[in-house]
């Protein structure tokens, strides 16, 4: 049977929904059981967002979490979304313990915190301090054992943390190991597909650690801001790799070693046979950096050294 939808907006409280009611068609007596009701969150205050999270399921919203959990860094802090988890379970709802309203309002709980641990434990990671998870952990229901222990771990972890004092390097240590000299020809030595195997590798593991949300605009544009020096450290690491690999192509061809036509148009052909394996492997962020610095203006001004490469490929 076909059914018609009517979607209305709907302000409760200080929130915002978008409430979708459906009903079957040719049934305008039909028994209210046979109407479906869901509302969506489409705007609301700090507060409302975050308890909505405890109320998503009951009201049919079931994307909310995953949406919050993604993009509330935008507009809010970890601690105070803990705070406010935090007040609201010391005034369970429903009456009792065995009240189907609790049981609910229990299940709730435990689905938002598993998938928070799950989804992102960074965030737990980088408390200041264990005192909101120590907060929290006796509020969570009587049979989330489970999900409170794994609280108690972090929350111990960050206590260690705070215990341990800030790691220091020690005179002369440099922080990544360099090698005594660039060696730009050293680039010939090796196969181009063994060059894009190992730069596909590096581009693989930086992608799985890429965080979703580090993508969001309303992070990544206060990465330069004071005391923002950290947000989008995922991205930043792509970001890095990226301007190594440029450097490092434009490095070997214009380092003083290198010079001589013969040996820079090798290096150029070296770089153009490593971007089409990458192209190969789908590593279009290597592809890119190579092909942008083989189109950079120190190198595009080598006009002789280009005329010199080998172009029958």
């Amino acid at each position: 049977m076909r059914s018609s939808s009517t979607v209305v907006e709907e302000e409760e409280d200080g929130v915002i929904y978008t409430v979708v009611v459906k009903q079957p068609h040719g049934a305008p007596n039909s028994p209210l059981s046979a109407v479906t009701r869901s509302q969506c969150v489409k705007a609301g205050t700090e507060e409302k967002l975050v308890l909505h999270l405890l109320h998503s399921f009951a009201m049919g919203d079931s994307s909310f979490i995953t949406i919050f959990l993604s993009t509330y860094r935008s507009f809010t802090s970890t601690e105070r979304v803990l705070d406010i988890l935090s007040d609201r379970l010391e005034s369970p709802l429903g009456d009792g313990e065995r009240s189907q309203t609790r049981q609910s309002f229990n299940r709730a709980v435990c689905t938002v915190f598993s998938t928070w641990l799950s989804e992102y434990p960074e965030d737990f990671g980088g408390l200041g301090g264990p005192s909101r998870l120590l907060r929290l952990a006796p509020l969570l229901p009587p049979d989330a054992g489970e999900l409170r222990a794994r609280l108690l771990r972090v929350a111990e972890g960050l206590s260690e943390d705070t215990l341990l004092p800030p790691p220091t390097r020690g005179p002369g240590v440099p922080g990544v190991p360099v090698t005594s000299e660039f060696q730009p020809h050293g680039v010939l030595s090796f196969s181009a597909p063994l060059i894009a195997e190992q730069l596909t590798k590096i581009e693989t593991e930086l992608f799985l650690r890429l965080v979703p949300y580090h993508c969001l605009g309303s992070l990544w544009s206060q990465r330069d801001k004071k005391g923002r020096e950290g947000v989008c450290w995922s991205v930043r690491a792509t970001v890095r790799q990226f301007n190594r690999l440029a450097n490092a192509v434009m490095a070997s061809c214009l380092w003083p070693a290198a010079a001589g036509r013969p040996r820079r148009a090798r290096l150029l052909e070296k770089w153009i046979g490593v971007a089409e394996e990458c192209r190969a492997r789908k590593n279009f962020s290597s592809l890119y950096a190579i092909v942008s610095a083989l189109q950079s203006s120190p190198l595009h001004r080598l006009r002789r050294t280009w005329q010199d490469t080998d172009r029958s490929g």
